[in-house]
């Protein structure tokens, strides 16, 4: 539904702008039949008092614990998606068969992935969903190198496989990371991850030369394989679950989102204390 709202008018100032928006956020709620939970004006102050009243310096953040260690997973993670994405995407030319034909298929086939990925971000969460196109891309470039003296048009299926996951990852963790971090520090978590990956897309033209000075040609997908499964790995272990979550508003906010392993300890807990309630 749109709303056309007229911003021109002379009467326009901050308070009638906060007044119109609000009668216009609830005329949308009402035609949506939906419930309108929307703050009042000491509740909306209070809550920009809290976030505003934060320092929103990078130092700021790595002053917590909780969130220094997920802006340093998150970092890894998008250095080494970027890594891998364009290691395998430079690298498609030189496998077996037609190089168009590669590409091609290469490209086409991320197209279900990221609709693979958009389904299952709200289904399976966003951890579980990062973890599995990891592990899905680390899988078939570890498995790359054992099938080098069997067929190389089985290297060239594992090397797209591999591409076609790792773009299911890039989806993903594009839309994770943001609701990763507080509100003041949003734009800057970005722009960090954003730079580790640049660095990992100006490393990976050179990711094909490195097994030129050794006895296989296909050491790159080892370490491509290698570099997935630990990302992978780290996400399960310290990226929180954001599925159905409100964005942190703080950085405290932030740090007590909860991992899976947290969720699923808390989930015994309660399920040990309901049993012993009922004996």
């Amino acid at each position: 539904m749109w709303i056309c709202v007229g911003i021109c008018h002379p009467a326009v100032n901050g308070i009638f702008k906060s007044k119109l928006a609000r009668s216009t956020l609830h005329n949308i709620c009402w035609f949506n039949s939906v419930c309108c939970g929307i703050l009042d004006e000491n509740d909306e102050a209070k809550l920009k008092e809290d976030i505003y009243a934060e320092d929103s310096s990078v130092f700021a953040m790595l002053k917590n614990p909780v969130m220094r260690c997920r802006l340093i997973v998150t970092t890894f993670v998008w250095f080494v998606t970027s890594f891998v994405y364009y290691a395998i995407t430079l690298n498609t030319s030189y496998l077996q068969g037609d190089r168009y034909i590669n590409c091609l298929l290469a490209a086409i086939l991320e197209i279900p992935s990221i609709g693979l990925a958009y389904w299952m971000l709200n289904k399976v969460g966003r951890v579980k969903t990062s973890v599995f196109f990891f592990f899905a891309s680390a899988i078939p470039c570890i498995a790359a190198p054992l099938l080098e003296q069997a067929s190389q048009t089985a290297i060239s299926v594992m090397a797209i496989a591999g591409k076609t996951a790792i773009s299911g990852a890039f989806y993903v963790i594009y839309i994770h990371t943001v609701e990763i971090a507080p509100t003041l520090h949003r734009n800057l978590f970005m722009n960090v991850c954003s730079a580790f990956s640049n660095i990992g897309s100006i490393l990976s033209p050179y990711a094909m030369f490195i097994g030129k000075t050794s006895t296989s040609q296909l050491v790159i997908y080892l370490l491509m394989g290698g570099l997935s499964a630990v990302a992978g790995i780290l996400i399960m272990i310290f990226l929180p679950e954001t599925v159905g979550s409100p964005l942190p508003g703080t950085i405290q906010e932030a740090a007590e989102q909860k991992t899976l392993i947290q969720m699923s300890y808390c989930y015994r807990k309660r399920s040990e204390r309901s049993k012993t309630r009922q004996r």
